[in-house]
């Protein structure tokens, strides 16, 4: 089985901890896991600062967002040369048991295999198993076509809605939404405004109602809570075992330091993760 992990340059320091926490947790080699970044794909290049459907409005799709890798997802079949089984996350997905040698069976004969999402009907794409031979009507530039012309709204691309693939489904464990407890085997960070290492940081990504209809910034204003400036993880558990992983990272060279100030002075890591890293090397 193959491992590919989607992602760009800002959240670089997420998808290097996810492919460490793989590559020393499971029997996948490291070889087997792949970090693509958008940055490489020439076909997104032709969706960038157009505009596309998105929960039946038309958006520009900005070429800074930092959620402009999730179309990523459905180039992996084509990678694979519509073979094999790949596994395919998000950035911001870490590995917390090793339960790897499970997946395969679940997959039977389905196309792929996601946990179900928040909303009805949806499904999370953020962690799928895919059967790469089923999926040969995936490919990232007619999927591109589609959205500019209107023909797929990217909502319902993006939580397969309205197609016809056999999907079969996981427990929650597989793809937990900002929770950790006994049962966990990925932990996702889903919240760009809590991820433990943008505390802090500006957001530019496209933010979606709750529910489907109310705006979030009306919403937040009236909590009182952040909506585009980063702050700490109201889990302090998850805090601390992202901080444990990327000082893990470093022990192991995976990343090194130089890397990190290279990520604080761009703005992708909150400016004390060096301090962060020195109290999790401590414990």
């Amino acid at each position: 089985m193959k491992v590919y992990i989607c992602t760009d340059d800002e959240q670089m320091v997420g998808a290097t901890v996810a492919k460490f926490l793989i590559s020393q947790k499971s029997n996948i080699k490291e070889e087997e896991i792949e970090i693509i970044n958008e940055k490489n794909f020439n076909q997104l290049d032709r969706i960038k600062g157009k505009k596309y459907l998105r929960n039946k409005k038309w958006t520009e799709f900005q070429s800074d967002d930092m959620q402009r890798f999730t179309l990523l997802r459905y180039a992996i079949p084509e990678l694979m040369g519509y073979k094999g089984e790949a596994l395919v996350i998000d950035p911001d997905i870490f590995l917390v048991r090793d339960k790897l040698d499970e997946l395969m069976p679940m997959l039977k004969d389905n196309a792929l295999i996601c946990r179900a999402g928040i909303q009805k009907g949806s499904f999370a794409t953020s962690l799928m198993l895919l059967n790469s031979h089923k999926l040969q009507s995936w490919n990232l530039e007619r999927i591109i076509d589609d959205l500019i012309s209107g023909r797929v709204d990217y909502s319902n691309l993006i939580n397969l809605r309205n197609c016809d693939l056999a999907i079969g489904s996981l427990p929650k464990s597989w793809n937990d939404f900002d929770n950790l407890d006994r049962d966990t085997i990925f932990l996702h960070t889903t919240q760009k405004v809590t991820q433990p290492w943008r505390k802090d940081l500006p957001m530019n990504s496209y933010i979606p109602p709750l529910f489907g209809f109310l705006k979030r910034d009306f919403i937040y204003a009236l909590l009182n809570k952040p909506l585009n400036i980063g702050v700490e993880h109201p889990n302090p558990k998850i805090s601390k075992f992202f901080f444990k992983s990327l000082s893990a990272c470093i022990s192991n060279e995976h990343i090194t330091i130089e890397d990190l100030k290279m990520y604080k002075k761009k703005g992708y890591v909150r400016s004390d993760i060096l301090k962060k890293i020195d109290e999790n090397l401590l414990i």
